[in-house]
């Protein structure tokens, strides 16, 4: 696919629907979320993942770790989608960005994640980042939707003026309100996000724990919640009347089983399936999911990995989710990811 004419960067862009690299190939992410940026994912080429979301600590500049981080999953062809999870060294509460409100406390503490990325530009431009990597500005950020409530798009419409006037070209991503489950914010609001991106590189994110049911699957639905199918093809259905198709990613999903602060019965399967068949990526939670300092982890979680340290060499390295999301033949990493070409 030809760059758009109005698309000035290097790198990834979107086009009616779809992600492509540097080169004008389309690119499906089929992957895993990290939650140590300091550990490094050994086995990942093996496991075939082709990108990794993952939180990146930009309060104190450039930071050799990340940097040496980044430049690893590139040397090993793994797209890094960068993102901000805290502001502050001390992963205080204030600090995080997660399911905070649109507004108050919650608006400053997203404005002060957008100003870390300006901060971190210089890095992002000496090291050509722009070719590899995505942007997700804030993870989880902002409030579910209400009638009347615009302040979730008027938050995200400054932070992309100003990280693009800085000079970030790369995709951008966009996490839904309500803790990334709410895709009301997306149905309202994602349309006048791409359109007002003077690259129209956005790549929206929708992460699928308790808030989604599906009743073909057994899992009844509840007043509160919504029909996974359903949610995935009103999101397809968004249109811009001028650049087409948006574009969406499943950024998180995790083991079904009923587990978590979010718990749901939806299996991995299933919603990567379904996220297959909408031309969605999709990224499994997580790669190593809270299971240091002493690396190991077990099956009534969200880990992937039987040792987060040791990685992963062989299937018995993987938990059940973990030999789920990547050695399934029909969907798992392994036999279904494709690399970018930009490597």
């Amino acid at each position: 696919m030809t760059r758009p004419s109005y698309n000035t960067g290097k790198g990834f862009f979107t086009l009616d629907g779809k992600l492509y690299d540097a080169n004008g190939v389309e690119f499906r992410i089929k992957g895993a979320n990290r939650a140590h940026y300091d550990v490094a994912p050994k086995g990942a080429a093996l496991a075939k993942i082709n990108a990794f979301r993952l939180g990146t600590p930009l309060w104190s500049g450039p930071g050799a770790a990340v940097i040496a981080d980044v430049d690893a999953m590139i040397a090993n062809h793994i797209v890094p989608i960068l993102g901000l999870w805290f502001t502050t060294s001390d992963y205080s509460e204030a600090g995080n960005v997660t399911c905070k409100p649109s507004t108050g406390a919650g608006l400053n503490v997203f404005n002060t994640a957008v100003s870390q990325w300006v901060t971190w530009y210089s890095t992002y431009q000496s090291k050509g980042y722009e070719k590899y990597m995505l942007l997700n500005i804030a993870n989880e950020w902002g409030s579910a939707w209400s009638a009347g409530d615009t302040s979730f798009l008027t938050a995200y419409q400054g932070a992309i003026d100003t990280l693009r006037q800085k000079g970030f070209l790369a995709t951008l991503v966009i996490d839904a309100g309500g803790c990334g489950q709410d895709p009301a914010s997306l149905l309202k609001f994602a349309q006048a996000l791409y359109d007002h991106d003077p690259q129209h590189n956005i790549l929206f994110d929708l992460h699928i724990y308790g808030n989604f049911c599906e009743t073909s699957q057994g899992v009844s639905c509840q007043s509160w919640q919504t029909p996974l199918m359903a949610t995935f093809d009103s999101l397809k259905a968004i249109k811009s009347p001028s650049h087409g198709a948006i574009p969406f990613l499943v950024g998180e999903f995790g083991p079904g089983k009923g587990i978590g602060p979010s718990p749901t019965q939806l299996t991995p399967g299933y919603i990567i399936q379904q996220a297959n068949t909408h031309g969605f990526g999709w990224l499994a939670w997580a790669w190593d999911d809270n299971n240091l300092p002493n690396c190991s982890a077990n099956d009534d979680g969200f880990g992937m990995l039987t040792h987060a340290c040791q990685g992963y060499a062989a299937s018995a390295d993987l938990t059940a989710f973990g030999k789920d999301v990547i050695e399934t033949p029909s969907y798992g990493t392994q036999a279904n990811a494709v690399p970018a070409t930009v490597f």
